[in-house]
């Protein structure tokens, strides 16, 4: 299944506890699945970018009204309000890279 295959390619990658996933046995959508691949590796390489290492994450697939949501959360401290209300500009980027100690010399 492509939720328990991203968590598992996140976990290969990333040393330390495994992400882990939580989706029914089966789930039936129409969807392009490479695009879909893509963004779980997109969203699970910013997780592993901008978190400290170890940080848990899980992504979690289930069925809602006629459809499908998927959703990737960890357990990071987060970004500023401010950011967060531009994540989804084109090209935005916070003005900190909150996580990684080494992010800030």
């Amino acid at each position: 299944m492509l939720v328990r295959d991203a968590a598992a390619d996140a976990s290969a990658v990333e040393a330390g506890p495994p992400g882990d996933s939580e989706a029914p046995e089966r789930l039936i959508a129409v969807v392009d699945e490479a695009r879909i691949r893509q963004v779980l590796a997109n969203l699970l390489g910013n997780v592993r970018e901008h978190t400290p290492p170890g940080t848990p994450v899980v992504v979690r697939l289930a069925p809602v009204r006629g459809g499908a949501v998927l959703e990737v959360a960890d357990a990071g401290p987060g970004m500023p309000e401010e950011d967060a209300a531009r994540a989804f500009d084109r090209f935005h980027r916070g003005a900190e890279r909150a996580g990684r100690p080494d992010d800030n010399p």
